[in-house]
């Protein structure tokens, strides 16, 4: 066990590797950050070696101390996404969502040493959902009915249904949720006389077409109401949730009540664009499929022992010991829910060992997803 600064017990010491794309020039640089309880970051830019190119790709090494590497993994993940996000805010250039690579121990002294690491899954099947031609024809009809001051609204909403379906992280989705109901606010006051002491009525004073002026948001909350089929506290508790995010709530109370909300507002958002739309109701049903994201990509996750490393070496870059694929057979079958794949044979080889004969054993080798990390 490796101790503190105090002569505490604090478990072994892990080195957590991340990539992730990035916009930003380190200077080739490698930039350290400190932390409490010995957690440390390294941040620098990936170098294409054989052309000496500073590639759109950034390195976080994270070290710190954990009982185990996948707890090691659990604290340093969200630490080096809020660096990340600190280097965009500072130079309002693009930061993507940091992937582990690996994580090592590093402790001194030890003569086993346990190596996670993540490879990417090489299969490409990914969900479809056919194209129902009678529904397409149906939303196309309504939206050539529509004043273009409505019509742009409407498309808004599409934009963030589509944007929902893009996010991997659930606020976010949330948010874009949330965004696509309040593009739709305005009409449904209007259509369904929602008015309150709150809201104005204007006229366009070219066609005399009239709209709702800064209303609030009884329009949102009728089209959330009215959608069948999702809990009866689904605006309670989104609002609830929205009003938290805005004025600076929880975030982790957030983040575990996003996925319980989400379903029911992506329901609600095509309902709601439906009705301003004004669809039938008899005729909507068929449109109401639940969400088909953009599914994770799998990834391999393998878990070894390493004999015979020392500290020295891996710390000073003298070795870099990791996996690659040398054999596979594999298949795998298009589902909505995601690939699933089916594997007969997935042959290894360890790398980056120097001059060190290091031996070493899988213990345990899996198919998972980014958030099953």
């Amino acid at each position: 066990m490796a101790q503190s600064e105090s002569g505490a017990s604090v478990g072994h010491r892990y080195w957590t590797r991340y990539y992730l794309e990035g916009l930003v020039d380190l200077d080739r640089l490698t930039h350290r950050y400190e932390f409490t309880d010995g957690l440390v970051i390294h941040l620098r830019n990936l170098i294409d070696k054989a052309t000496n190119t500073t590639l759109c790709q950034l390195v976080a090494d994270a070290e710190c101390f954990a009982d185990s590497a996948p707890e090691a993994l659990e604290k340093t993940r969200y630490v080096v996404e809020g660096m990340v996000a600190i280097v965009s805010l500072a130079t309002s250039a693009m930061t993507g969502i940091p992937q582990p690579q690996r994580v090592l121990d590093i402790t001194p002294d030890v003569a086993s040493r346990t190596l996670l690491q993540y490879l990417p899954w090489p299969g490409k099947a990914r969900p479809m959902r056919k194209l129902d031609t009678d529904s397409f024809t149906l939303v196309w009809n309504r939206l050539m009915r529509k004043h273009p001051r409505e019509l742009e609204k409407v498309a808004r909403a599409m934009r963030w249904l589509r944007k929902s379906l893009l996010e991997s992280d659930n606020l976010d989705r949330f948010s874009a949720l949330w965004t696509g109901l309040e593009s739709l606010n305005a009409q449904a006051i209007v259509l369904h006389d929602l008015k309150s002491d709150r809201t104005r009525l204007l006229k366009c004073p070219e066609c005399g077409h009239s709209f709702a002026d800064m209303p609030p948001a009884t329009g949102m909350q009728y089209l959330v109401e009215s959608t069948p089929g999702i809990p009866n506290d689904t605006w309670s508790r989104a609002k609830k949730l929205r009003n938290s995010l805005l004025h600076g709530g929880e975030v982790d109370a957030a983040r575990r009540a996003a996925p319980t909300l989400s379903p029911g507002l992506h329901k609600a958002l095509i309902w709601g664009m439906l009705d301003v739309l004004e669809v039938p109701e008899a005729e909507r049903s068929r449109l109401l499929s639940a969400p088909l994201k953009l599914p994770e990509s799998p990834y391999i996750r393998i878990e070894a022992v390493l004999e015979g490393l020392p500290t020295e070496a891996i710390t000073d870059g003298k070795v870099n010991p990791e996996f690659v694929v040398v054999e596979q057979e594999c298949s795998e079958t298009r589902h909505e829910e995601g690939p699933r794949v089916e594997t007969s044979r997935l042959a290894f080889k360890l790398e980056g060992c120097g001059d060190y004969k290091c031996p070493h054993r899988i213990v345990a080798m899996d198919v998972i997803t980014r958030s099953t990390k």
